[in-house]
């Protein structure tokens, strides 16, 4: 796995016990000792919300929104919305609202071992049987939520609903 994939896996959820802020610091002192790294990669870009880069990247190649990239088989937008990596120039809800105007799909998603649909909404709304400690929301979850129900994400997203009924708010359900 070349650096750009090792950054992009850290820097996302896995919905594994391996989650956690260990990962994320891992994915940030990567980025920190080869800042260009965001540069060559979409999955990369996304993954640190990098929309200076992910924008010239679909400006140039339009199906970047669209294409699976880095080391899982997701496209950009499921990087940006599972990554928990809080470098402060993340401007991951742009990123968001430039690969939905681009063509990506609100709907994206990955199944889990044993058939768990983890939307692109999953991600961004974080929480889980590993604690908020280790699944998070995204820090811009309302708003990547809000970006992407209007986009025609499924509202009614049952791991959603399952993840967050471990914390003590009804907030995502709102």
């Amino acid at each position: 796995m070349d650096d750009c994939d090792r950054f992009a896996d850290l820097a996302c959820l896995m919905y594994a016990e391996q989650d956690g802020p260990e990962r994320w610091a891992e994915a940030e002192a990567l980025w920190s000792r080869q800042p260009d790294l965001v540069t060559r990669s979409p999955a990369a870009a996304a993954a640190a919300g990098d929309h200076a880069v992910l924008h010239a990247m679909l400006e140039n190649e339009p199906a970047v929104a669209t294409r699976t990239c880095g080391p899982r088989p997701w496209t950009p937008l499921m990087y940006a919305c599972y990554s928990r990596i809080r470098l402060s120039t993340s401007r991951t809800a742009a990123c968001v609202g430039d690969l939905l105007r681009h063509g990506a799909d609100a709907n994206a998603h990955q199944i889990l071992p044993g058939g768990y649909r983890f939307t692109a909404l999953t991600g961004a709304c974080g929480g889980g049987e590993q604690g908020p400690l280790r699944q998070p929301p995204h820090r811009d979850w309302r708003t990547l939520a809000e970006q992407l129900l209007a986009a025609g994400a499924e509202a009614n997203d049952a791991q959603v609903v399952y993840n967050r009924h471990f914390e003590d708010d009804e907030e995502a359900l709102r």
